[in-house]
């Protein structure tokens, strides 16, 4: 006799759920049974809820982490917009990149007036003054003045090469400035002071030391100083000491020039100097770059102190040498030092200055657009777009995003008040990292309670709790299955709102699109609150590294567009913030709006996503090139026909036409450059325009663009629909939430790809073409209805119908029918999974297992239920149905969802997947009508397809034996009676069939089977060896057909338990 001992693991029955307070490890997220009010948005106390004191613990660990990163040097992150251009050009941002930017300030910081040991530093400091101020004084006119005009102009020469009109070398500043100036350089020593005097050498922060508890070392080579350097620089703190005040100042001067005569054949930042301009990049307080005037401004304070050092360098000389030629001696030094085309400190500071005013122009060439002669319809390249599907492809994008927000980001939340631009307040001079218009404290009363809005309705309604919640190691934490699904309908909204913003005015390149903030990095935000409306400044253009600066680009945005963007920031950020903490702790919140799996949207994907949109306007698909053309026409000729539009790119591009109205010009000018072209370019390299000129639009700059984005919402009627909205209240709101269920009803609500239509007739040739029988026939009607139903690709099919009824055709000729694609099965059982296989293949259907990492296209892919709550499934499925490749997923043996939950929690987790919206078939022999409604709770079904088959079978007999304590244990009388039956029916232990015995515990299984001499088979099988499962269900599904006796040793803990063997 062959055969196998299987146990039946500990099965608990689950408590039903009337209240939520709080989780714990005895609670279930998905109980077996629901109370009936759960169904009902349950408001409940959450206070001092644990998990909610958990989440705060870690708001303070996010804010933390945040004030910690915001102090490193972070440079770019891939993308050009991250790090000022003037920043890249000189290099402080790779050069920087992870030192603490309070370090490097400090480095140059001066020191306090109280430390007596710093007396030394503060001498020296002393004697800089006065040798600065003694040297600017022989620059003015009087009876000291040593500077002649020649010399002013060779003092400047650097300058006067690129800009005829230099004034030369400016003396005659105030002493504000000058003490401005003299502390830029006093600062330099103060830097040299604490590296190589004190050895306060910078700190790097490296992510492998990081990652590995390594603690970082300080950078003793963050800059060399020459020999000379070194040698002055100690003398000066010698002959402080030895209270030499003429040997001082000889060594200060000595050491100023050491400074300056510095040559750099190779690597820029071994000079001291340099490296200081380097130090001095952040802005003090706000941790951000420093505008590139501000930083020109130390420039300027650099490069004028070294030429007072270099001037008292000639007067020097000609004190020692009285014969000597002064202008001579002057443009020799400045030629070898002082020069933007040497190699050394102030050849290479010079050019970063002179680098700040370089502009540049870009090529354009001619494209071509085309229009109807009612002038209501567009053509270019072959993409006709009309007037109305414009504006219908921002409504349909509008409603697709506010119904995604309502529904699966807010979940559901009625009681929020949405926020409206008209009620906020703005700083927008505030440019703290971080920083944005929810720290405005002018704010607070309004946001009171935004940072934890949905997390307190999510633990206040039970369905939601249960949904997004489980307990974990004493803890409660979101769930991770309940992330993705969050972080997948976030891009979901995005991706929406993205197509409506992009009509809603002149477009943006997508690069432009992903320079994008919504609160400040080392840059300033993006996003605003401005005249009651939503503005979006961008400073970014393709160009800029050709140009030398960004372009300033201003939009605002239609009121419900941008009401809904305000209500993502204040309500769904600070919940996102958490769950990604959670999944990677010491990971924040991106400031870009384009995040996904932590990175930049690709370019190309908005043009994906905003051909998406017009799709599903029923519009042409519309790529973003295509639209950024066709909108240049649609400025030309619906706004820009009857007027002269003049070109900035020329200095005197004054009309000459008495008639023109400026205003409006300058109106039209500005909505060209909300494409962020210029309007020379616009009328040279698109809709086939004529070069006409174009007026400077720079002044007024936020007025205008005001007035031209709400030229053209007006135009295209956008926003019109929000004041109906409002007016529904929320009515229309409670509907598109579908009950306040959010995310968890619309999983139920799939909606299939159209199919082909199948009849029973048809199905049945296709049926007796897949079994090669041209005689076969159905097995029983429900089995032909049940066939029609999947065929048709019904949302939701339960099938309950006996075994041996052909439950499996059911997947096995759905997903071999003429345009089938992939059918996907979970079986809960290992041995079914196998036999299922086998069997399939035998007949010919192309199959496959899915393991992690997998992208199979199998016409029929089997995947086990620890498999199928797998995150990369969910993310297989979904590419699967984004690519309309996913015909079904179908769950067999489905009533184990209910029965085997408390010690599989694994099968708690299929309800995520019916977040996918296609088909789901559930497959059974053995689902009571009390279990049923419960079935559809958990996985939220509701338009059901329910096809029950009779439970009885002629051929299966059950039988209830007692058996006599005389006759030994429970176990041995089991044991004997299974031998005695076996042997009375074959007449010796190998037969043509298979035996499987049920026990109570994986002990008395491996009891029976070393009583049989027979393989055991339970959970710890295979412990380090997870093949050894295989051998040992192959060796039993070898002994011979279907079970011929299946076995409950002692009764089953439930009666259905019984039947289910």
């Amino acid at each position: 006799m062959t055969g196998e001992a299987l146990t039946n693991l500990k099965r608990e029955t689950m408590s039903p759920v009337s209240t939520v307070s709080a989780l714990d490890d005895n609670d279930k997220v998905f109980t077996a049974e629901q109370d009936p009010r759960a169904t009902q948005l349950v408001r409940v106390n959450v206070s001092r809820d644990p998990f909610l004191a958990q989440q705060r613990q870690v708001e303070q660990e996010i804010a933390a982490e945040e004030k910690r990163q915001a102090d490193l040097v972070v440079g770019s992150n891939g993308h050009p917009a991250d790090v000022p251009l003037w920043v890249q050009s000189c290099g402080f941002a790779r050069y920087l990149k992870g030192y603490s930017k309070a370090e490097l300030l400090g480095l140059s910081k001066k020191p306090s007036p109280e430390e007596e040991s710093d007396a030394a530093i503060r001498k020296i400091l002393q004697v800089v003054e006065e040798m600065l101020k003694e040297t600017w004084n022989w620059c003015l006119d009087g009876p000291d003045c040593r500077l002649t005009r020649p010399m002013a102009v060779v003092l400047s020469q650097f300058w006067t090469i690129t800009n005829v009109h230099s004034k030369g070398f400016r003396p005659g500043i105030d002493r504000k400035t000058l003490s401005t100036y003299m502390e830029y350089w006093q600062r330099v020593l103060v830097f040299l002071w604490r590296t190589e005097i004190r050895g306060d050498w910078p700190t790097r922060r490296d992510s492998d030391q990081d990652d590995q508890g390594v603690d970082p070392l300080p950078n003793s080579d963050f800059f060399r100083c020459t020999p000379e350097q070194v040698d002055h620089l100690y003398a000066c703190f010698k002959a402080v000491y030895d209270e030499d005040d003429t040997a001082l100042r000889e060594h200060v001067f000595a050491l100023s020039l050491a400074l300056i005569r510095h040559p750099l054949p190779g690597y820029r930042f071994e000079s001291a100097l340099l490296s200081y301009c380097a130090t001095i990049s952040h802005r003090i307080g706000t941790e951000t770059w420093q505008p590139a005037g501000d930083f020109n401004h130390h420039l300027s304070a650099l490069i004028y102190c070294a030429q007072l050092w270099i001037f008292r360098s000639v007067c020097s000389r000609i004190d020692q040498i009285p014969h000597l030629d002064a202008d001579e001696e002057l443009a020799s030094l400045c030629q070898k030092w002082f020069r933007q085309e040497r190699s050394t400190t102030f050849g290479i500071i010079l050019n970063w200055r002179l680098m700040l005013f370089r502009v540049g122009k870009q090529d354009v060439v001619p494209r071509f657009a085309t229009w109807s002669l009612d002038n209501q319809e567009v053509c270019y390249k072959g993409t006709n777009v009309s007037m109305a599907q414009v504006s219908q492809l921002y409504r349909q994008a509008i409603r697709d995003a506010r119904q995604i927000l309502d529904r699966d980001l807010l979940l559901g939340a009625d009681p929020l008040v949405r926020m409206s631009s008209e009620h906020l307040f703005e700083s927008e001079h505030r440019q703290e990292v971080n920083w944005w218009f929810g720290k405005d404290p002018r704010n607070e009363t309004l946001l009171q309670g935004h940072t934890e809005a949905l997390l307190n309705h999510t633990l206040g309604t039970p369905l939601l709790r249960q949904t997004y919640l489980e307990p974990h190691e004493g803890h409660v934490r979101f769930r991770s299955e309940a992330i993705g699904l969050y972080v997948h309908a976030i891009q979901q909204f995005l991706q929406r709102w993205f197509a409506a913003f992009q009509v809603s005015s002149p477009p943006l390149r997508a690069k432009d699109i992903l320079a994008i903030t919504w609160r400040n990095t080392e840059r300033p935000r993006s996003i605003y609150v401005k005249h009651r409306r939503v503005m979006v400044y961008v400073n970014h253009h393709k160009s800029q590294g050709h140009w030398g600066h960004a372009n300033d680009n201003v939009r605002f945005l239609p009121v419900d567009l941008g009401n809904m963007l305000l209500d993502f920031l204040v309500f769904v950020t600070p919940h996102y913030s958490r769950m990604i903490w959670q999944v990677a702790p010491g990971t924040l919140l991106s400031s870009s709006l384009w995040v996904q799996d932590g990175q930049l949207w690709k370019e190309t994907w908005f043009t994906r996503y905003l051909r998406a949109a017009s799709v599903r306007a029923e519009g042409p698909p519309l790529g973003l090139s295509h639209w950024r053309h066709i909108s240049a026409s649609i400025i030309k000729v619906k706004f820009g026909e009857e007027t002269y539009v003049f070109d900035v790119d020329h200095e005197d591009g004054d009309s000459d036409d008495p008639d023109r109205d400026d205003g409006e010009d300058e109106v039209v000018a500005t909505m060209v450059r909300q494409s962020n072209h210029s309007v020379r370019t616009h009328n040279r390299a698109y809709a086939n325009s004529t070069g006409l000129p174009v007026a400077n639009v720079w002044d007024g700059l936020v007025k205008r663009a005001f007035r031209a984005s709400l030229l053209w919402a007006t135009f295209f009627r956008f926003g019109e629909e929000e004041s109906e909205h409002v007016a529904v209240g929320s009515r229309r709101r409670r509907e598109s939430m579908d009950d306040g269920r959010g995310l968890v009803k619309r999983i139920a609500r799939a909606i299939p790809t159209p199919r082909r239509h199948w009849t029973g007739p048809a199905l049945l040739r296709e049926a007796r073409r897949l079994m090669q029988n041209d005689h076969l026939e159905w097995r029983c009607p429900e089995q032909a209805q049940a066939m029609c139903a999947v065929a048709a690709g019904a949302p939701e099919v339960l099938a309950v119908l006996a075994t041996g009824t052909g439950k499996s055709l059911l997947f096995q000729l759905a997903c071999s029918l003429p345009g089938a694609h992939t059918t996907i099965l979970i079986v809960s059982l290992v041995a079914l999974r196998l036999d299922l296989l086998q069997h399939c293949r035998q007949m010919g259907i192309h199959c496959d297992e899915w393991q992690p990492g997998s992208r199979t296209q199998a016409p029929l892919v089997f995947v086990s239920v620890e498999h199928a709550g797998h995150g990369s499934f969910y993310q297989y499925l979904y590419e699967l149905h984004q690519a309309r490749r996913l015909d079904r997923v179908v769950i067999d043996e489905c009533h184990l969802v209910l029965t085997a939950a408390s010690y599989r929690r694994s099968m708690s987790k299929l309800v995520v997947l019916r977040g996918i919206p296609v088909p789901f078939v559930y497959l059974t022999a053995t689902l009571p009508v009390y279990l049923q409604q419960r079935l559809y709770q958990h996985h939220h079904l509701t338009t059901v397809v329910e096809i029950r088959g009779p439970s009885r079978r002629s051929n299966l007999h059950y039988r209830v034996q007692r058996l006599r304590r005389q006759e030994g244990t429970l176990l041995t009388s089991a044991a004997k009676n299974i031998q005695r039956r076996w042997t009375e029916h074959y007449g010796s232990r190998d037969g043509p069939q298979r035996c499987l015995i049920f026990t109570r515990s994986k002990k008395d299984s491996e009891e029976v089977a070393d009583l049989l001499e027979c393989d055991y088979y339970h959970a710890d099988i295979g412990e380090g060896a997870p093949e050894a499962k295989g051998e040992v269900l192959s060796r039993w599904m070898a002994g011979g057909r279907g079970p011929f006796l299946v076995v409950h040793v002692d009764e089953p803990k439930k009666v259905e338990i019984g039947f289910e063997g």
